[in-house]
């Protein structure tokens, strides 16, 4: 099944975030992996992953065209 971010944010002018909320959550770097995929893409900057315990933050840097170039800060 191809990923679906819970929540995208964009403004008229462009795409801003792409945020993915989970209650509970199994494989936490799965689920990174494939947000970070989603975002290169489909272009976004950034990306946000929440659990009920804790939040990451994923930019990318835009060094690369892989998801490589996507940094976390959060603990992912």
């Amino acid at each position: 099944m191809a990923f679906e971010p819970d929540i995208i944010i964009s403004t008229p002018d462009g795409r801003l975030m792409v945020i993915e909320a989970k209650i509970s959550m199994n494989d936490l770097p799965r689920t990174a992996e494939a947000l970070k995929g989603y975002m290169v893409a489909m272009q976004y900057p950034f990306g946000l992953l929440i659990t009920p315990e804790k939040g990451w933050v994923f930019r990318d840097s835009y060094s690369s065209l892989s998801a490589a170039s996507i940094k976390a800060s959060g603990g992912v």
